[in-house]
């Protein structure tokens, strides 16, 4: 039926598809028709790719294309300020309902420097209207050229979450920033690994983070269903460089053609290209915001497109969808529909449970759930026809209006930090070795208070001062940063500063109490306040009211319980704050709990971490005239 349909609509089109979008005249007879390309919507509804006799080819989308069209005037907005930075577009020709797209194929990289200057600049223009989900399968590495295939996630709205340690500046400024993308590398966790699906950092051959359903000894009488991780296919989403008269040049023209081999170009070395193009870009929309934000304007034309709302992973309702075919889900009507009950818990987002009931009939009809809004409205629509009326906190084109007016020196900086920091992501966490005595660099001349050398070190550990308040996000009468945490040994996320001493907020505020006191510069004494006062004891009588998590985390010095109750020990005096001062038998107890059952002796996340802290925590009691631990 969904055949028919489509060739029937296909004669009816043919007279504009021929001028419109395939050149060269018409088409000639049709070869062959591919289904199921991406997830199904809306009664199994997917992309399908056409093949003519003549070798040339068509996309159909079962979806509207006036966000493309859209997306593709911005690209010619942008292409007339800094043609050498403009990615090409997608030619496109919407219908009412549906719509069709050229065909784009991967083709040899002549340039990488290009290349990567142009994904820099993308970078800027789909930040700069709050974009999502541009991951490796959406972009297509043609010649010079990053080509974005499917923009149904511009202006998203963004759907915060709470949380019981209180509000976070840095979670929704991460939230709204480049990272937002998925075309900068930003590993997905699972519970066997990390994959990165980004449209830069995504290459074939990783391995799924979760086992997946698969057969075992399939075709035979020992065929069984298991779970296994799989290879991701990954997509031709990075450049390959053409054949040279001496071969493939070091480069990878495996599965999807995104694998960089022996000599080839990682993503990682053209940071400066990425900084570059993605600088120029945002200059220039900065430049021309008020061209853009006009009554009128190029934003304002988007308002009515509908766009796509991902309210979860993908991944995630796949893995459902797969959990609702075990047989005791199958018995009957009302344990299938049991099988959905996690889409019901809380997990601090409002929109969420507005939306499961719709979420959970699409996927009783085996789809992947879709609901769609346009920037300009509040309300959301699922695939049925069903309307929401404001379920969103906000309209995303008050957002992209907003985020345009806070464009400035100031976000560029932190923006090209994210940036850089999730490019270092690529690299594999080096292992860390005292170096031998011939590798050791040699001292500063003088190491006493007062010499040269103590003043150089002063004055670099102001300077590193000066650049964390510059990277602060502030809110709620709180300060926080994005940092680089290291999970399993091997993954580098940015993400939003945690608790911990090690790589969390404590440590940061720490450092510039600590550089406050030796300067008796304010500013940073000020700025750890903001940053402590609040979370840090909120987060301790969580732990002390809940053993079970104050185990969970541990007593370590670095990464535990111990180090927490370390910080506020140390910058309850140093910032003379009662607040830290009042929760230290709060402290107490939420160590005690997190040491009962602890095995590991180590500083970073055992026993002798806990311990450490006692000497700290012993003063501190002091100093506030409470009862000695």
């Amino acid at each position: 039926t969904a055949a028919t349909e489509l060739l029937t609509r296909l004669g009816a089109d043919r007279p504009l598809l021929a001028g419109a979008v395939l050149p060269g005249g018409a088409p000639g007879p049709l070869a062959r028709v591919d289904f199921g390309l991406g997830d199904p919507h809306d009664a199994a509804r997917t992309v399908a790719r056409l093949e003519f006799r003549d070798g040339r080819r068509l996309m159909y989308k079962p979806r509207p294309l006036g966000l493309h069209r859209w997306w593709n005037e911005f690209l010619a907005w942008f292409a007339h300020r800094r043609p050498g930075l403009a990615p090409r577009a997608v030619r496109v020709l919407p219908r009412a309902g549906y719509g069709w797209t050229e065909y784009v194929a991967a083709a040899p990289c002549g340039s990488p420097a290009a290349f990567y200057a142009r994904t820099g600049a993308q970078l800027a223009l789909l930040y700069a209207v709050d974009a999502i989900d541009i991951h490796a399968e959406n972009v297509i590495a043609s010649g010079d050229h990053p080509v974005v295939v499917d923009v149904e996630t511009l202006f998203h709205p963004a759907l915060a979450s709470a949380t019981d340690g209180g509000p976070d500046p840095a979670v929704p400024a991460l939230a709204a920033s480049v990272l937002r993308t998925s075309v900068l590398p930003v590993p997905l966790f699972g519970e066997h690994g990390a994959v990165d699906s980004s449209a830069i950092g995504g290459r074939a051959g990783q391995l799924s983070p979760d086992e997946l359903p698969a057969w075992e000894n399939p075709g035979t009488d020992l065929m069984r269903l298991c779970h296994r991780r799989a290879p991701w296919p990954g997509g031709p989403n990075r450049p390959v460089r053409a054949e040279g008269p001496g071969g493939r040049d070091g480069w990878s023209h495996g599965p999807g053609g995104s694998s960089p081999g022996p000599g080839g170009v990682d993503p990682a070395d053209h940071a400066a290209e990425l900084l570059h193009g993605f600088r120029s870009a945002y200059r220039a929309l900065l430049a021309h915001r008020s061209a853009l934000t006009a009554p009128g304007g190029l934003l304002e034309r988007a308002a009515a497109e509908p766009v796509r709302l991902v309210v979860r992973p993908s991944q995630k309702y796949a893995r459902l969808l797969t959990e609702s075919l075990r047989p005791e889900a199958l018995r009957d009507l009302a344990a299938r529909r049991g099988a959905f009950g996690a889409l019901f818990e809380d997990t601090g987002r409002p929109v969420l449970r507005a939306l499961a009931p719709y979420e959970r009939e699409q996927l009783l009809d085996g789809d992947i759930p879709l609901f769609t809004t346009t920037p300009r409205s509040r309300a959301v629509r699922s695939s049925r026809g069903d309307t929401i009326e404001e379920a969103l906190p906000g309209s995303a084109l008050v957002a992209v209006r907003a985020k345009q007016e806070r464009l400035g020196e100031e976000d560029l900086r932190r923006q090209e930090w994210l940036l850089r920091a999730s490019l270092a992501g690529l690299r594999p966490a080096a292992e860390h070795r005292t170096p031998g005595p011939a590798a050791r660099p040699p001292l500063p001349a003088g190491d006493g208070a007062g010499t040269p050398a103590a003043g150089r070190a002063l004055a670099l550990a102001v300077s590193v001062g000066d650049q964390l308040l510059g990277l602060a996000c502030a809110g709620d009468g709180r300060l926080n940063w994005p940092g680089l945490h290291l999970l399993d040994d091997r993954h580098w996320l940015v993400h939003a500063q945690g608790a911990s001493l090690g790589d969390g907020y404590s440590g940061t505020a720490l450092f510039l109490a600590e550089l406050g006191r030796a300067t008796g510069r304010a500013r940073f004494s000020e700025a750890a306040a903001q940053a402590v006062v609040q979370p840090l004891p909120r987060t301790l009588r969580l732990l002390a009211a809940h053993p079970e998590l104050a185990a969970r985390v541990g007593p370590g010095g670095f990464h535990g319980v111990g180090g927490l109750v370390y910080a506020a020990a140390r910058l309850g005096p140093l910032l003379d704050s009662r607040e830290l001062l009042e929760v230290l038998p709060d402290a107490v107890t939420a160590l005690t709990a997190a040491s009962a059952a602890e095995e590991r002796a180590d500083v970073a996340d055992g026993l002798a971490g806990g311990l450490l802290v006692m000497d700290a925590l012993h003063a501190a009691l002091e100093h506030a005239g409470l009862e000695r631990a």
